[in-house]
């Protein structure tokens, strides 16, 4: 929703009248940290019935507000607030709920406060709001396991999904039934990127990109498919179809690579991608080569997020060719076309360091290391260290390189 001078202006003034309201004249529900960067999610069951059963049933509170301060909150603006239903805006977030009642929330530095009736306060104060914050902590790690995954791997198994999500966590006592739930849960409520496609085969989740793919061969009709994908279905069965049976065939030949913890330190794979050498090398690269009156690093970072796209499947020339198209439609139309020998290794070591779905999720660059069973280390520049079989081996252990990594 973008909104205009006017609306903007009085969102602000009315955000200042209610949060005061809010502190000074009703109840503050606050938890540290708690609910973090996103609308409140991932409460325990019971909790959040209780909860939104209380909260969600009073259809006075703005109401009760009007009358309380007639001379600050206008009819016009009271209509600006409910037609903000379900939508987040900068810190204000207005839920709409069955019986078209509304909370109002805050979204504060120490927390989240929340508009509540006088009556409601009690009860929030006898939940347990610490064991909220761990269940609420769980639950975006789960949803990061998971998308992180399928930006791994583009597909998996859904059962063996579950499984390595149980396994990386063991903390989380929660059996399969009831990840899969939570997992569920996710998708449909748009906290997930993963989409599940069921076959008479199996089921797996699936990444949206793949799902589209998949799409694209099974829905004939350009006019169905085009619907499928303005639908923004998260669910679809069929038969699984050539192309997805070829892929399958093809991440078979390679044992899976598994998530790790480090991959999930923030809310996207990208990040952890962006500190391989070649990643950084590249990055410097176009930060050195941005059209004039560019923001840099604003357009470096659009640009490398896009070629992590382009890298994750296809051929290697497909790739480069989708490398191309990204730095013309950027305004790089030096690189797009350049044949510079330097730049076009840079862009291989780009694409070889990266996760591949077609290699179960492990990089180029791991496929030849494991072939010349040699490990490769690399230069600040991105470029190939060369090491020589006397040095100490870079990888810290305190021998030789050749009787270490390069043996």
């Amino acid at each position: 929703m973008t909104l205009s001078k006017d609306q903007t202006e009085r969102f602000y003034r009315l955000y200042d009248l209610l949060s005061t309201y809010v502190h000074k004249e009703l109840g503050v529900v606050y938890d540290e940290d708690f609910f973090d960067e996103t609308a409140p999610r991932g409460i325990s069951v019971e909790a959040q019935c209780e909860t939104m059963q209380e909260l969600w049933q009073n259809r006075d509170l703005i109401h009760r507000y009007v009358d309380k301060n007639p001379d600050e909150l206008s009819g016009r603006d009271l209509n600006l607030v409910e037609s903000w239903a379900d939508a987040f805006l900068s810190n204000f977030y207005v839920m709409q709920k069955p019986n078209s009642s509304r909370e109002v929330c805050f979204h504060e530095d120490e927390g989240y406060a929340a508009i509540v009736p006088d009556e409601v306060v009690p009860v929030l104060r006898q939940l347990d709001w610490e064991q909220a914050r761990k269940d609420d902590q769980q639950h975006k790690m789960l949803v990061r396991f998971f998308d992180a995954l399928l930006e791994l791997r583009g597909i998996v198994g859904y059962d063996q999904a579950i499984g390595e999500y149980l396994a990386l966590f063991p903390q989380d006592k929660r059996q399969p039934g009831e990840v899969s739930l939570a997992l569920q849960y996710a998708i449909d409520d748009g906290q997930s990127q993963a989409c599940v496609l069921q076959t008479p085969e199996a089921d797996y989740l699936i990444h949206p990109d793949m799902l589209d793919a998949w799409r694209a061969e099974t829905y004939e009709d350009d006019e169905v498919y085009e619907d499928k994908l303005k639908s923004g279905d998260t669910h679809e069965q069929g038969e699984t179809g050539e192309f997805l049976s070829a892929f399958l065939t093809l991440q078979a030949e390679r044992e899976p690579r598994l998530v790790e913890l480090e991959m999930l330190a923030t809310d996207h794979l990208d990040d952890w991608k962006f500190k391989f050498p070649a990643a950084l090398a590249m990055h410097d690269f176009l930060l050195a080569h941005t059209p004039k009156h560019e923001e840099e690093t604003e357009l470096a970072n659009a640009v490398l997020d896009e070629m992590f796209i382009e890298s994750r499947w296809g051929t290697p020339e497909e790739t480069f060719e989708g490398y191309a198209a990204v730095f013309a439609y950027y305004g790089y139309n030096d690189l797009a076309t350049s044949k510079d020998p330097a730049f076009h290794n840079l862009c291989v070591d780009f694409y070889n360091c990266l996760p591949n779905w077609g290699l179960n999720g492990h990089s180029f660059d791991e496929i030849f290391n494991r072939r010349a069973r040699k490990r490769t280390f690399f230069n600040p520049d991105g470029s190939v260290r060369k090491v020589g079989r006397n040095d100490p081996c870079p990888c810290g252990s305190g021998k030789k390189y050749k009787r270490c990594c390069g043996r």
